[in-house]
């Protein structure tokens, strides 16, 4: 039976990580791009992706085009190539040619998506990130709602999938790649629900430990990232609890919270209230911010109260 959560370069054959291959730059590096990215921060020839308003097209197709990120900050962008129908555009494989003012250009290997407008049929859509055989997304339909697609880096994951979701897509990759996002949007994945059983072999008390010092612990910041750039209505994760007390694992989390709107709950559940199983499991609730914050009727509310306070991005 192949693993649920994705393989990763630098392990033994008994699961652990060389501790040579936690080079600290590159997982800092990669946890910055993403939550959304810091357009303050941004380096010249890095490639980024984001959500931008278009303010004004230049008359000619290649730009400049005036634009600004979608994200609370705000930020103004210049954008070279030609964009995509639509007032709000999402861009991955953009370059930075100039960060003061920020200047991105568009590549022969960027990828440029209009984003509709919200209809109702959009908020019942569903797509399972690391999804491994759709456990977590098998009984929707009793709930009135429809998984559209499966994505994993695994690709052995797909026959299983396909047998237990009939009608759903099955995507082989990284769960925030550019031929991951190019896949949900020309499958017309916004504004619904996504959810991921993000990684829990960093923060379990059975696992490494590492926290997000481990390369696998980047499925976090890749889950909301992607998220946030098919502007789901709701993002459900779910992880092991000790998740909650890693420091580095909640500053992604305000820091999305904070940039995008974005209102958070995290709750701890017993999941021997929905079946046999003593485990606890940690969700985290990413709502838009008219949804406002919601609590999963069967948590433990003595767990989540003050975080979802002290996430609440109205508040930030």
């Amino acid at each position: 039976m192949p693993s649920r959560r994705c393989s990763c370069p630098g392990r033994t054959r008994a699961g652990k990580l060389h501790r040579s291959f936690l080079v600290s730059p590159l997982f800092h590096l990669l946890l910055v791009a993403m939550v959304p990215t810091d357009w303050g921060h941004v380096t010249k020839n890095a490639i980024v992706q984001g959500l931008f308003s278009v303010v004004c097209r230049s008359e000619k197709p290649e730009g400049p085009h005036l634009c600004q990120t979608a994200d609370k900050r705000g930020a103004k962008a210049w954008i070279w190539g030609q964009l995509p129908v639509g007032e709000l555009i999402g861009g991955v494989g953009l370059q930075v040619t100039s960060s003061q003012p920020l200047h991105l250009c568009v590549q022969s290997s960027s990828f440029l998506y209009p984003v509709p407008g919200c209809v109702q049929a959009d908020l019942t859509r569903v797509v399972d990130l690391c999804c491994g055989l759709g456990g977590f997304t098998h009984m929707l339909d009793r709930v009135g709602m429809t998984l559209t697609c499966g994505i994993d880096q695994n690709a052995r994951w797909r026959e299983l999938f396909m047998g237990l979701h009939p009608g759903a897509k099955f995507f082989d990759g990284d769960i925030n790649g550019p031929d991951t996002i190019r896949f949900l949007a020309e499958q017309g994945c916004f504004h619904g629900v996504m959810c991921a059983g993000i990684s829990c072999n960093a923060h379990s008390t059975m696992g490494d430990q590492l926290g997000m010092a481990d390369p696998r612990s980047l499925s976090l910041p890749k889950a909301l990232q992607t998220g946030y750039m098919m502007q789901s209505a709701c993002i459900v994760l779910e992880c092991t609890p000790a998740i909650m007390q890693d420091r580095e694992a909640q500053n992604i989390i305000r820091q999305f919270a904070a940039a995008t709107g974005y209102r958070v709950s995290q709750s701890l559940i017993q999941l021997s209230r929905a079946w046999c199983s003593r485990r606890e499991r940690w969700f985290g609730l990413f709502c838009a911010p008219l949804l406002g914050i919601f609590y999963p009727p069967e948590s433990s509310r003595a767990h989540h109260l003050s975080t979802a306070e002290g996430f609440d991005a109205g508040n930030a």
